[in-house]
């Protein structure tokens, strides 16, 4: 039997060990860690929110944060745009049904819809169809395994493709075209990179419908924060392609 507590979302912090041993122990993404997870509370987050955790056996199994409608009669996990995957971490030893309504039963019994939004697949199963518990389809998603170097999977494309690559670059060059591809990963460097690309990303569509990142909004101080954190333990790039015509 699930035994929860229900805190402010504010004390995340106090939380974030458990719920980094939670994910990498069952899920592994980096899309949950919860240092990824504190700057989405920081720069989107509500003090409606709430941390709900659950133990068994003196054990966390379930961690979650949920925001309410206006109401409070709809409750889903926390879900602002910047966040691919729901924010739910659960041991796939549960049924999700029953967590749900047990989480329901001890906190939300005037809530008549609870959802879990944006579960991927790849770690956590699709739960049955019941009578109580629905599942919508989202999206279909790419994804590429990568193992190995570069040259291991650039040896094995096709002839043709590296062949016609080497082509078009031998001819830039004779123009007198430079082509350049820029790594940027120190934390210190961040920034002008992600200007650059909020500069790019602002010409096109985006900036229309007011999605474009930049650095004079919440969402451009969000990824620069992002990204530096992240820089530094080596696990953030920016690649910026130059091409210099003469």
């Amino acid at each position: 039997m699930l035994k929860w507590e229900l805190y402010p979302a504010q004390d995340f912090e106090k939380y974030r060990e458990q719920w980094d041993e939670l994910n990498k122990f069952y899920y592994g993404s980096a899309l949950l860690e919860s240092r990824f997870v504190a700057l989405l509370l920081q720069y989107f987050g509500n003090s409606k929110i709430k941390l709900a955790i659950g133990q068994s056996d003196q054990k966390i199994v379930v961690m979650t944060l949920l925001e309410p409608n206006t109401w409070g009669t709809v409750w889903t996990t926390f879900q602002p745009a910047q966040a691919p995957l729901g924010l739910w971490l659960m041991s796939p030893t549960l049924n999700q049904e029953q967590a749900i309504q047990s989480l329901m039963s001890t906190f939300f019994r005037t809530a008549i819809l609870f959802g879990i939004t944006q579960q991927d697949p790849i770690f956590i199963s699709r739960p049955k169809q019941t009578l109580n518990l629905h599942t919508i389809d989202y999206i279909s998603t790419a994804r590429i395994q990568v193992n190995g170097t570069f040259e291991d999977y650039w040896s094995v494309r096709g002839k043709n493709l590296r062949h016609n690559l080497k082509r078009q670059r031998n001819r830039l060059e004779r123009e007198g075209t430079t082509l350049h591809l820029d790594v940027v990963y120190q934390p210190e460097a961040i920034a002008e990179a992600l200007s650059d690309y909020g500069r790019l990303e602002s010409a096109g569509w985006k900036n229309v419908s007011g999605t474009a990142i930049s650095e004079h909004n919440t969402q451009g101080a969000f990824y620069l924060q992002l990204l530096k954190t992240y820089a530094e333990t080596g696990d953030a790039f920016i690649y910026r392609y130059f091409i210099t015509i003469a």
